[in-house]
């Protein structure tokens, strides 16, 4: 039996913030078993704006850093992504009804590829020149991802998120 996890809240620059029951509420099943294992509650419309406006301040910060400064905080990433890759691997047996092995090779190799290969390019590649082509790696600002069809918002940043409720 699987433990049963309940969203009531939305973590927005740095704290959590309430969000009111009675706005309904999602689930998720493992497809597996039919367990309801996940029970979110939708974040309003002022929270999306306090999240766009927090993760736009945190932007202009991260522009401001250094591409050395920026791996050193993509290497922390990595390094928080491999301690908790148990509990990646248990998220996407719940949700996906995957065997654990076969989620946890799938959360090893997600911490691997969310970083290393960033890494590499922002310390030796800030930008790259050709005669036909430039590519630069200056962040240009947060984005929210969203679909008519459903009405979840979640920040894009695949594949270190692999629980999505739909």
């Amino acid at each position: 039996m699987m433990t049963k996890t309940s969203f009531r809240g939305v973590y927005i620059d740095g704290k959590w913030e309430a969000i009111d029951a009675h706005d309904g509420s999602f689930h998720t099943e493992n497809p597996f078993s039919g367990e309801q294992v996940l029970e979110v509650h939708p974040a309003g419309v002022s929270h999306v704006e306090s999240a766009v406006e927090a993760a736009h301040a945190a932007y202009l910060k991260w522009r401001a850093l250094s591409h050395q400064q920026r791996a050193e905080y993509l290497l922390r990433l990595k390094e928080a992504l491999s301690e908790r890759k148990q509990d990646l691997a248990l998220a996407i047996t719940c949700e996906m009804g995957k065997l654990y092995s076969e989620a946890l090779v799938e959360a090893s190799a997600c911490v691997g590829k969310s970083t290393s290969p960033w890494v590499r390019l922002q310390i030796e590649w800030p930008m790259c020149i050709r005669p036909a082509s430039r590519v630069d790696f200056t962040p240009i600002g947060p984005m929210v991802s969203w679909r008519s069809s459903d009405p979840t918002i979640s920040p894009f940043i695949w594949p270190t998120v692999t629980s999505s409720p739909r």
